[in-house]
Parts: C-alpha cells; sequence; structure tokens
C-alpha cells in the first residue's frame, strides 16, 4: 500500500532480555535537577480504565475495518502523490476497554514542528495541538468517522525528571501520547532511572513517503551501529536495515521550549527531548475512538 520505506517495523520481536539500572537517587544529569514522580519503565503499570471522555462528548459507535493486527480508519496522504488520493490510515490498538479503543498511528503520518515558534509552551498552547486537532482531524476523518472519535480529557502534568510545567489539562479529539503513557503501553529493553528514559526496540517506527518528503529525519540501523549500540541496548537482529525516525510526545522537555520525543533509535522517556521548533520530528497521532 505504501512505500518500501515504511517496513514492517511494529511487528519486531523482542528478545524479552530487560534490565533496569536501579539507583537510591534519581538525578538528572545535565540539569542536576532531582526527578519526581518516578514511573517503571517495563510498560506494565497500564490503567484499569480507559481514557475519560469530556462532559460534552457525544461520540457514536465507530465504523471501521481490521487488516491483521491493525485497524482501518480515516484517510491521510501517504505515499506523497495527491494524484491518487489519500490512504486508509492503519493505527495500532494500544489498549482495549469497556467502551473504547485507544489507537495510535502504524507509521509516522507527517512531520511538523511542536510549536512553531522558539518561546516557553505547553501541550494546551502549542501549534502542534491545533494541527492535529484542527487541520489533521478535518483532513483525515470525514463527518461519520468524526462523530466515532472520543472526545477525551487529557492530564498534562509536570515533567517527572526535570519538574517542567506541563500546563492545564485538555480536551482533545487527537493527541499525542505523554511521556507517562509511553511507558504504560510500551516495554522497555533498557531503562535508565537516573535519566528517566530507556530503549524499546517497539518504538522503532516507520513512516510515509509524505513524512519525508515534509522533512522528517530518518535513519537505517547498520550492522555497525547495532554492533556497536542497539545490541547492547538489548535490541535483537531484527532491527538492522530497519528505517525509522523520530516523534513528538506531548509532555514538556526539560525546559519550556522543548518537549519530550521518541528518538530514532527508540530512546524515549521523560529524559528524551528536543526543542520545539524542530520541524523534523514526526507525529504519530492518538485517538480514542467509541466501540
Amino acid at each position: 500500500m505504501l512505500t518500501d520505506r515504511m517496513g514492517d517495523i511494529n511487528r519486531l520481536i523482542k528478545n524479552g532480555k530487560k534490565f533496569k539500572t536501579v539507583l537510591s537517587t534519581c538525578v538528572c544529569a545535565v540539569a542536576m535537577t532531582a526527578c519526581v514522580n518516578g514511573l517503571p519503565g517495563n510498560g506494565s503499570n497500564k490503567p484499569a480504565s480507559g481514557p475519560v471522555a469530556a462532559k460534552n462528548d457525544d461520540a457514536e459507535p465507530a465504523s471501521f475495518t481490521r487488516d491483521g493486527d491493525y485497524i482501518i480508519f480515516g484517510h491521510y496522504e501517504q505515499d506523497g502523490d495527491t494524484s491518487n488520493g489519500p490512504e486508509p490510515i492503519e493505527w495500532e490498538v494500544l489498549d482495549e476497554y469497556d467502551g473504547g479503543m485507544l489507537l495510535i498511528s502504524r507509521y509516522i503520518l507527517d512531520a511538523v514542528p511542536y510549536n512553531t515558534e522558539k518561546i516557553d509552551i505547553t501541550w494546551e498552547k502549542s501549534s502542534i495541538r491545533y494541527w492535529l486537532n484542527e487541520d489533521f482531524y478535518y483532513d483525515a476523518f470525514d463527518a461519520d468517522e468524526q462523530r466515532g472519535i472520543v472526545k477525551v480529557k487529557l492530564s498534562n502534568p509536570y515533567n517527572a525528571c526535570w519538574g517542567t510545567k506541563g500546563g492545564k489539562d485538555t480536551e482533545d479529539h487527537v493527541f499525542l501520547l505523554s511521556a507517562e503513557e509511553l511507558q504504560k503501553y510500551y516495554s522497555f529493553d533498557t531503562w535508565y532511572d537516573e535519566k528517566m528514559y530507556g530503549y524499546s526496540q517497539t518504538l522503532l517506527t516507520g513512516y510515509t513517503q509524505q513524512a519525508k518528503n515534509n522533512g522528517l529525519d530518518t535513519y537505517t540501523i547498520t550492522q555497525e551501529k547495532y554492533d556497536t549500540e542497539m545490541a547492547a541496548y538489548g535490541y535483537d537482529e531484527s532491527c538492522i536495515g530497519l528505517q525509522h525516525g523520530a516523534w513528538w510526545l506531548r509532555s514538556p522537555g526539560y525546559i519550556g521550549c522543548r518537549a519530550c520525543l521518541v528518538a530514532r533509535y527508540g530512546a524515549g522517556g521523560w529524559g528524551y527531548e528536543g526543542l520545539v521548533t524542530f520541524d523534523y520530528n514526526g507525529v504519530r497521532p492518538a485517538i480514542y475512538i467509541k466501540l
């Protein structure tokens, strides 16, 4: 359906090798700031219930199809050829609850900055939030599909490592995962308590040609890179040759003009972030659909 660059990265088989560095004190070395509210990095701390719908939410059961492990829902330009129209969006199921499913796009769909200006910003006021809930929402979903997307309440806490303010809670149809949610829904092969981030082969994400055309910075893991670095993080050899990119999280970075992200090598968490104006990082939209 898409280009070869969108390899089946998310079907990677982990080798089960997991370990954690346990320290008695959680200290971020760069900022020399004590970490707070540390969370386990093994992906086991999943919530007991699904996202909370906003009071004014009026979602109806969504109409979607399944293709193997993926949900097909909505359309977005992906192959970079507008003459053949937008392609169906494939979604991973992060979790399924009574009455709904939490989804994240299988691929990095596009490349946009977290915010267009280099200023202290939170998710609430960010340009990427506007882009997701206006431009993307209306481009990717028709009226019937929009009725199946739940408007959810999102918590935006302080950065658990740096203490940076996360801003007000928000209500959104489309959103980015937070650093906390990343830890809830993904297992990490290596986790560093003192830095509050880790490495996970499951976070390596393929991308669309559209994202590449719009400036996504991509990377291919070479044999040398695997031998000298990735193997030590617990990755298996199936990651060699895969092409992938970085993608934003909605959580704040170590200062207000930076935001958390998942790096090209699968590093992610509270302690991994970038300048908000970086326009070469990608977007994996998340939605909650009603069943």
